[in-house]
């Protein structure tokens, strides 16, 4: 690969971080915004809204966006939403409206879509199929990486300016575009004229329901853990921060070695493991107690989401049928971004009811039980590069 080949892969990397953005940037000054629209019950239900805003434009802007990528063409698609994606972001600088605000968020959600649905068509027009895996890889760790960076600059930023200056965060996205429009190739084209019908979809719907089960089980580490440390008696935030950080890591290095993975065992033994690392993870949270118990299995489910985060995506690719492929590749992430949302309807309550422990036990369980059903179909697959 060459130099602006890299280039490019660091554009299309920014895109995951852009996607992460919409939350990471605001989530340190959520107090913040809480105590100037009001404090209380209406500050904080402002504040929450602030947050959540985005995953409803992240959800239905999965097929709207992927639609236009088939009409218009991936990179005009980045193209245009880097600019919206910038402007919606920025307008927290000024905007003292709370209708006004969320609006703008909502529009964020959406911007940040497109940008990773145009993503993943370059990608698919790009490189050749044996480079995608690794080049998903790298995309998925890149992306992590920076989104520490920029969660760390968010909290730093709004202690120092106050809870408006991360907003300008967001402005990134321009000199990312100067880069794309040097670096990306004018190869994109439209991936349909006329449309596919949506019955192309219907094979693909299992896959769409992994990727939000596999998300429901990555959300534990961020949503379980502090709760697992706390009632061990391990409260302070420096300390939460570096056990989720250790995950973190392991993330981008399972992320990094997916591609070797993917290319020697093909996709159901690469399925296999990663479920089964997220599996062992998910019982050693249920089962450890302290630093090292709870922190082996933060580290064993993050190394198995960061494989199976780029495995998932990389199927969808694959299989998605051309006439449809924007639409595929947008709902993918619509996918995504529902598995935070029935954890929140459907773990969330069973945890209330049971316990944390004895529910992630259920869930580590059930795991094992997808894990040799996967491995039943495996056996049957030949192990070929890119194999499906």
């Amino acid at each position: 690969m060459t130099v602006k080949d890299w280039l490019a892969v660091f554009v299309m990397a920014s895109t995951g971080t852009f996607l992460a953005m919409v939350f990471i940037v605001v989530s340190p000054m959520l107090p913040l915004v809480a105590e100037h629209f009001g404090g209380g019950k209406d500050g904080a239900f402002v504040a929450q809204w602030v947050l959540t805003m985005p995953s409803i434009g992240v959800i239905i802007g999965g097929p709207t966006t992927g639609w236009f990528v088939e009409r218009v063409g991936a990179r005009a698609v980045l193209f245009t939403c880097l600019v919206v994606f910038a402007l919606a972001g920025m307008a927290g600088l000024l905007i003292d409206s709370q209708s006004l605000l969320l609006a703008s968020r909502l529009v964020v959600g959406l911007a940040a879509t497109g940008l990773v649905t145009a993503a993943m068509g370059l990608i698919v027009e790009i490189f050749t199929e044996q480079q995608r895996g690794s080049i998903l890889g790298l995309q998925n760790a890149i992306a992590t990486a920076l989104s520490v960076v920029v969660t760390l600059s968010s909290g730093a930023v709004a202690e120092a300016h106050g809870w408006r200056a991360p907003f300008a965060l967001y402005g990134l996205s321009l000199p990312v575009l100067l880069l794309a429009l040097a670096v990306i190739p004018a190869v994109s084209r439209r991936q349909a004229t006329a449309g596919g019908s949506l019955s192309l979809f219907a094979p693909m719907l299992p896959l769409y329901a992994l990727i939000t089960l596999s998300m429901i089980i990555s959300f534990q580490s961020a949503s379980q853990v502090p709760v697992l440390l706390a009632a061990d008696g391990i409260a302070s935030p420096a300390t939460i921060s570096e056990i989720l950080g250790a995950g973190t890591v392991l993330f981008t290095l399972g992320a990094i070695a997916y591609g070797t993975l993917r290319a020697r065992a093909g996709v159901w033994w690469t399925f296999a493991l990663a479920l089964t690392l997220q599996g062992i993870g998910i019982l050693a949270l249920s089962v450890g107690h302290g630093i090292v118990g709870i922190g082996a299995g933060v580290m064993l489910l993050n190394l198995g989401s960061g494989i199976q985060t780029p495995n998932l995506t990389h199927w969808v690719m694959d299989k998605a049928p051309l006439p449809v492929r924007g639409r595929a590749m947008g709902l993918l992430f619509s996918a995504q971004f529902l598995g935070p949302f029935l954890n929140s309807s459907l773990i969330a309550p069973a945890i209330s009811a049971y316990g944390l422990r004895n529910i992630l036990a259920v869930i580590a369980s059930l795991i094992a039980v997808g894990v040799v059903l996967v491995v039943f179909r495996a056996r049957s697959a030949p192990i070929v590069q890119g194999s499906h």
